[in-house]
């Protein structure tokens, strides 16, 4: 058989339901073929992971980026294994794919998915995490996040691999797994930026500021609807909404923690933030059909900067909110 892997295929990502963050979907899949309750679910790895609240801002406006799994892996990926209970290794740079491939068949001969980055590029699935379900003398079969089928592949091109290891340790119960991701949500806000990256509270606000102080006035963008400069922030204000359901989770096993109903209530006013930069009335400048020459414009920025900065300022509420009720833990 090509298909290797213990559970039924199937879609991991549904971006109907603001399912974008792929690495996520997964982890989602992995946590089926071990055995894993469905609980253990795209919610629970994005919440777990620190993407369902974290925004990220590029410094270069000509670099794309995606999320916080996206951009920070070993983070991320870190949070999500211990999660479950399981050993893994992250290769995040290949240059000789085939010899990788020894690797591949083994885990997929234990029934467990591989992860690969940019081993689709011949299917336009070159940029973020799939999963790796089959192989024949030939071929690899992917998942692709978008597909609830599998595709054959002939090219070796992918660039990064995560590889399941071994069980090492119960997974981690659902109530503490969401206490914590609630504990870390203060220092996902407040992380302190890299060389090429910003975070949370910090990219919110440099996304405002490279609109409005005139530094694209030369920016050559090659997509029509500006994604690297403001799309991309758009579709994770919007995917992060609710904090994907994190704050639902932490009333659900631990009702006393009434507070987090003030907190739901500040993430219903970011909600509003988003569909009104995003789509009432075709959205504010056009929302994710901007313009470039309306995003070189700082004058015309001037609203999408002040709701921007609004959502800075409700965000800074959610953070006071959360760590004056609770001791943080670290990232």
């Amino acid at each position: 058989m090509s298909i290797k892997t213990k559970a039924p295929l199937r879609l991991l990502c549904d971006g109907m339901k603001g399912e974008n963050y792929w690495l996520n979907g997964c982890m989602a899949y992995l946590a089926v073929c071990i055995g894993l309750p469905e609980d253990y679910n795209y919610q629970f790895f994005t919440c777990i992971s620190g993407d369902s609240v974290t925004q990220v801002f590029s410094k270069d406006p000509r670099r794309d980026v995606w999320a916080y799994s996206h951009e920070c892996t070993t983070e991320a990926l870190k949070k999500c294994f211990h999660a479950i209970g399981y050993e893994y290794i992250y290769i995040s740079s290949i240059k000789e794919p085939q010899d990788c491939l020894y690797m591949i068949r083994e885990t997929l001969d234990r029934g467990l998915p591989v992860f690969a980055r940019g081993g689709g590029q011949a299917a336009g699935q070159e940029i973020e995490f799939n999963c790796i379900v089959g192989y024949d003398e030939e071929a690899l079969y992917y998942l692709f996040c978008d597909k609830d089928h599998e595709t054959r592949v002939t090219v070796y091109d992918f660039r990064e691999l995560v590889i399941p290891g071994e069980k090492t340790d119960e997974p981690v119960s659902l109530n503490e797994a969401y206490r914590k991701a609630l504990c870390q949500v203060p220092a996902m806000l407040t992380m302190k930026a890299a060389d090429e990256l910003s975070f949370g509270i910090q990219a919110l606000n440099d996304w405002a500021e490279q609109l409005e102080n005139g530094s694209l006035a030369a920016y050559d963008n090659p997509w029509h609807n500006v994604w690297s400069v403001h799309g991309t922030y758009l579709c994770m204000l919007g995917s992060n909404g609710g904090g994907f359901g994190l704050y639902d989770k932490v009333l659900q096993y631990y009702p006393e923690m009434t507070w987090l109903e003030d907190v739901k209530k500040q993430y219903d006013e970011l909600s509003d933030i988003f569909q009104t930069l995003a789509y009432k009335d075709g959205g504010v400048c056009g929302g994710f059909d901007m313009k470039p020459e309306d995003v070189r414009n700082p004058e015309k920025m001037k609203p999408v900067c002040a709701l921007i900065r609004r959502a800075v300022e409700v965000t800074e509420q959610i953070e006071e909110m959360i760590r004056k009720n609770l001791y943080t833990t670290e990232v």
